[in-house]
């Protein structure tokens, strides 16, 4: 599993990827660096803790994603995609 200090190590990178598209599609790009759901999710929470403070219920989140400026929508954007 890729740690967040070996992740900034590495600088930018490419896109997400989901598992299961990582599965099927290993060197998709040769040469881009990819970083897994796995990573990205706990991207998500962390954001969510340091600007909220604690988790986020179900109604803030849809409330949250509803604007298309708020951090969470920004975020999601980002969001790996299932084929």
């Amino acid at each position: 599993m890729a740690t967040q200090e070996s992740l900034d190590a590495l600088g930018n990178y490419a896109f997400y990827v989901c598992d299961t598209c990582d599965e099927r599609f290993p060197n998709a790009i040769p040469g881009h660096y990819k970083i897994p759901m796995e990573v990205y999710w706990e991207k998500v929470a962390a954001a969510i803790i340091e600007n909220e403070g604690r988790m986020l219920d179900e109604n803030e989140l849809r409330t949250a994603l509803a604007d298309p400026n708020h951090y969470l929508s920004k975020l999601e954007r980002e969001a790996p995609r299932l084929p």
